[in-house]
């Protein structure tokens, strides 16, 4: 340090001596300058004192933070010191971590029957037949209707069942049962019946049967049914029956029932007039067949009601 003030001492007499020029920077008109000894002694004092500076400040003067210094302490793992608790020994759960466990359990539910609902829906998309199915059904049911009116049922009944397999119809369940009881399949009919069960598919089962003349087993299907009975086609084929077999009082209470259901339908009133008039109660058949004029009717049942009316008039 001695020499540094020795140096700048003597650069402060060599300044006082030339007031105009700085001395470092002195020209080249004979004006005393530093030599450049001096100079690279002077940097080197200079980096020197720079040097300590910094020693100083970073030891005792500036304060740095951790990060700063790299001390930052390691994270802590944090070790289990006591064992897991078990269910008997588990303490009750307070008021609010019961709510939250209800409320998660509620939102489970929900997600559960959205998820079943979700699955009964893909469920069901998937059972819905395609376009190419479609198709497919189309022309294996034209093939069966064409073998069916040719009269070759054992080649119709397998185009029909193939129909099935793709797309179970009312059409094609009600010409398969046809078809089966013809040929005298009546168990393969009886578990199709009980498979797809519909008004209109009683009522075919049940004519069928009787054409084969088979009306105790008839009846009894009829009867097993008869809580499925919606529109009076039901009760209107029991009547159907009994009219077969000559239990004519019977049949004609249930075509009265099926006219009271369904007052609209001409084979109900048809059939219900065509007994009462053989009952001897005239006068309201004859009500009922002038009714009748107002319905859209086949032209042989036109016929038969005007026929009727004249007789009774």
């Amino acid at each position: 340090m001695s020499l540094l003030m020795d140096l700048l001492k003597k650069l402060g007499s060599e300044r006082t001596k030339s007031s105009t020029v700085y001395p470092l920077l002195g020209n080249q008109q004979g004006k005393k300058s530093v030599s450049r000894k001096e100079l690279i002694v002077l940097s080197v004092l200079f980096l020197i004192a720079m040097t300590g500076t910094y020693i100083i400040s970073e030891l005792f003067l500036i304060e740095k933070t951790p990060e700063e210094r790299n001390t930052t302490p390691p994270p802590v793992e944090i070790k289990r010191d006591f064992p897991p608790l078990d269910k008997k020994n588990t303490p009750e759960d307070s008021v609010e971590e019961k709510k939250e466990k209800n409320s998660k359990s509620k939102v489970d539910k929900k997600s559960q029957a959205n998820k079943k609902t979700e699955n009964k829906i893909k469920n069901k998309e998937k059972t819905l037949p395609t376009k190419s199915e479609k198709d497919n059904t189309f022309s294996l049911l034209l093939t069966a209707d064409t073998y069916f009116k040719e009269g070759k049922l054992s080649e119709s009944m397998k185009y029909y069942e193939k129909a099935l397999a793709i797309n179970p119809s009312e059409y094609t369940v009600n010409n398969l049962m046809v078809i089966y009881i013809r040929l005298g399949l009546y168990e393969k009919a009886s578990k199709l019946l009980k498979k797809f069960t519909t008004e209109r598919l009683v009522y075919t089962y049940t004519v069928e049967m009787a054409k084969k003349g088979s009306y105790i087993q008839a009846l009894k299907t009829v009867e097993n049914f008869l809580d499925i009975d919606k529109t009076g086609l039901i009760v209107f084929t029991k009547g159907y029956l009994l009219d077969l077999m000559g239990k004519r009082k019977s049949a004609l209470e249930n075509y009265r029932k099926a006219y009271e259901k369904n007052p609209s339908n001409p084979y109900f009133v048809l059939n219900y007039a065509r007994l009462l008039e053989l009952e001897g109660k005239v006068e309201e058949a004859r009500k009922l067949y002038i009714g009748l004029r107002k319905t859209d009717l086949e032209p042989s049942l036109r016929k038969f009601v005007e026929e009727r009316i004249s007789l009774l008039r």
